[in-house]
Parts: structure tokens; C-alpha cells; sequence
């Protein structure tokens, strides 16, 4: 594997941290990325899509080894009550739970195939990340505030999955979160703060693999020129490192904290992007 530039290798592992970091915590890895790779300048591969989605790779792969248990107990309840039935699977809290995985990641996955351009180029500038950041902070703040959190996962219903599933497909505009608004939409449904997370992180294991798969021919391609297969190992490699950690550490924070910390963050943050973005 060609070493290829310290730079670039440099500017890889930040953004697969960054990656990691901000996919999980509730405030935009597709924001920061934008904006750290358009404020500091960054071109080439690491600025490319390919390389975007290999680190979308790295943050499955944290997702799966973190939850692997669940995800297990999940696909074994399924397989072991798939002869039962439809009965049979429904009446299962665990296989009942991976449909509800499934059901949520559809919404996302249509519409993102169906309007990919949009969100690839007209979705992608500065005023819009900057009030998206402030705008659906603001509103996990009031589904913190107002939902009831008195339901656990094992309460989830299909009309929970659906919504939660609808409101992931907002994530597709840069600066919404993927974590943020599924979280919030948890929160609005009377889930409590650990139920909403936890979801969060499973459901997000189709719509970030799905479309690293779907976009696989690109990354493959990319991996192919020389230096780049460099960048694209960082990039994974750091993403799924600090992927792994940054869910450990939200689960952990929830048990006893709110989300006010972070909906601070990105009011100021978005703030902060919108002065930039017209100049002041």
C-alpha cells in the first residue's frame, strides 16, 4: 500500500475522528465535514465522495462491533420464530425490533436514491448548514423538554419506527444529524432518553451500510489510484475507532444528563457559520 502524502494522511484521520465523533453525537458529521473541508480549504481525494462514504464504512463498522450482541439476538429470534410465522416473529420482542430496523431505514434509502443530486450539490452550502445546525437543535431541545420519556425500547411500536424512520430521511441535508433527528423524534414519541439513542445507533446500521454499499463501485475505484488506498484505510480506521468510543460515551452520559449541552453547541456553532457565510 503506497504511503502517499503525510498531509493528506494528516487531513484523513481528523475527518474519520470528526466522523466518528459527530455521527453519533447529535449534531452533524455530514455539517462538520462540510465545513471543515470548505473553511480549511481541503481538496482531493479526502474532499471526494468516495472518501466521504468509506468513512460512513468506518462508523458501520463501529455501530455493528458495539451493538453485535443485539444485532444477533435480534437476527436469531427472527430466523428461530420465522417458522411460527408472521405470528411468531410479531410476538417476539427481539425479531419484532429488527422489523422495525427495517421498516425505519426504507424512508431514508427512497428517498435519498430519488433525490441524490439534491442533496449531493444544491443541499451543500454554508446558510443552510448554519440554520439547519440552529433549527433542528432547537427542536431536540423542545423533544427533550416536552416528550414524556416514559417508554422503553421493548415498547416500540410500528408507528414509531415509521416516524423516527421518516424523520431520518431529513439527515440527507447537511447540519440536520442523522443521530440529532432520529433522537428527536424518539424523544417526541414519549421514548425515554436511552430508548431514543439506542434506536438511533441500531437504525442507523442499514442507511449508513446501505449507501456505502450502493456507492461501492466509487470507493472501489478510488482505492484504486495509488496513494488513495492510504487515506481511505485512515479514514476508516479513525472513524470506527473514535465511532466506537463516541457511542460509548453518549450511552453513558444520557443515563444521567440531558441533551441541553449539545443543542447549546449547535445553536452557537450555526451562529457562527451563518456570520461567516454572510460576512460579517
Amino acid at each position: 500500500m503506497p504511503i502517499g502524502n503525510l498531509s493528506e494522511i494528516f487531513q484523513a484521520a481528523i475527518l474519520g475522528i470528526i466522523q466518528g465523533v459527530t455521527e453519533f453525537l447529535p449534531i452533524s458529521s455530514s455539517g462538520h465535514l462540510f465545513l471543515v473541508t470548505e473553511i480549511l480549504g481541503w481538496e482531493g481525494v479526502v474532499n471526494s465522495l468516495s472518501f466521504d462514504l468509506a468513512l460512513h464504512v468506518g462508523t458501520s463498522a463501529a455501530v455493528v462491533l458495539f451493538f453485535w450482541r443485539d444485532f444477533w439476538r435480534m437476527i436469531k429470534a427472527f430466523v428461530d420464530n420465522l417458522p411460527r410465522g408472521l405470528k411468531g416473529v410479531w410476538g417476539d420482542e427481539q425479531s419484532r425490533l429488527l422489523i422495525f430496523i427495517v421498516v425505519g431505514s426504507v424512508p431514508a434509502g427512497v428517498i435519498g436514491f430519488l433525490f441524490e443530486d439534491f442533496f449531493t450539490t444544491e443541499a451543500r452550502n454554508l446558510p443552510l448548514v448554519a440554520l439547519t445546525l440552529i433549527f433542528f437543535g432547537l427542536l431536540l431541545y423542545l423533544g427533550d423538554r416536552l416528550g414524556r420519556k416514559d417508554r422503553q425500547i421493548k415498547g416500540l411500536t410500528f408507528l414509531d419506527s415509521l416516524f423516527i424512520g421518516l424523520a431520518q430521511s431529513l439527515a440527507l441535508v447537511p447540519g440536520v444529524s442523522r443521530s440529532g433527528i432520529t433522537i428527536t423524534s424518539g424523544l417526541f414519541r414519549n421514548l425515554d432518553r436511552e430508548a431514543s439513542t439506542r434506536f438511533s445507533f441500531l437504525l442507523s446500521t442499514p442507511a449508513i451500510l446501505g449507501a456505502s454499499i450502493l456507492k461501492l463501485p466509487e470507493i472501489t475505484n478510488s482505492a484504486l489510484g495509488g496513494s488513495s488506498q492510504t487515506f481511505l484505510f485512515v479514514g476508516v480506521l479513525t472513524a470506527a475507532v473514535s465511532g466506537f468510543l463516541a457511542i460509548k460515551v453518549l450511552l453513558n452520559f444520557i443515563m444521567s444528563n440531558n441533551f441541553t449541552i449539545f443543542v447549546i453547541y449547535r445553536v452557537v456553532l450555526g451562529l457562527a457559520v451563518l456570520a461567516v457565510a454572510i460576512g460579517i
